[in-house]
């Protein structure tokens, strides 16, 4: 439920930056008016610069576990904070709905995140997600599996012409197995 707020609030500021936050209206000496509409993007750049940022990490964060979650997690957070305090910092004169919404989605936005940062520490800390990458788990295997599968008796064996692949034979040696002749059959 975090994860859509913050995306979709993530996903409309990115559509407020290129509407015009601002609709200015000027008359000269000459008694001509001027009409100017200011997008987002040129009123507050880094916005338009930190939010896509912020999409990435949270889309990548989503994709891993551990430490590296909860970091890119924390980067989209600071992110979208800086988003929304560049938006709010550009109030403009004459400021249209699209800069109100693109404030408060990026608010949203970063609160959601914020609090996608503390439930993932929170279920770290219990240990429901794992923190660490799990440790290869190699406790359950007989020793000669062991040294089938190590790297160097992998190397030795495909320097022998052997299959390091192919399941031990049944005589316990670790020899692979051979297909005998009777049994092959030509095409």
């Amino acid at each position: 439920m975090l994860l859509t707020v913050a995306l979709l609030g993530l996903a409309l500021a990115m559509l407020c930056t290129t509407q015009p936050w601002s609709d200015a209206r000027r008359v000269d000496p000459a008694g001509l008016v001027w009409e100017a509409e200011v997008a987002g993007a040129s009123l507050a750049p880094l916005a338009g610069a930190l939010l896509p940022v912020a999409v990435c990490a949270v889309l990548v964060a989503q994709a891993i576990r551990g430490r590296g979650r909860l970091l890119l997690t924390g980067l989209a957070t600071l992110a979208a904070a800086g988003a929304a305090a560049s938006t709010l910092l550009a109030a403009p004169s004459g400021a249209t709905p699209w800069w109100w919404l693109a404030g408060a989605s990026t608010l949203v936005a970063a609160l959601a995140l914020a609090l996608l940062v503390l439930t993932d520490a929170r279920a770290a800390t219990r240990g429901t997600v794992p923190v660490t990458v799990p440790e290869r788990h190699t406790g359950t295997l007989p020793p000669h599996e062991h040294r089938r599968r190590s790297e160097a008796a992998t190397w030795a064996a495909l320097s022998h012409g052997q299959d390091p692949t192919a399941s031990p034979s049944p005589r316990g040696d670790g020899a692979a197995g051979r297909m005998s002749s009777d049994s092959a059959s030509t095409p």
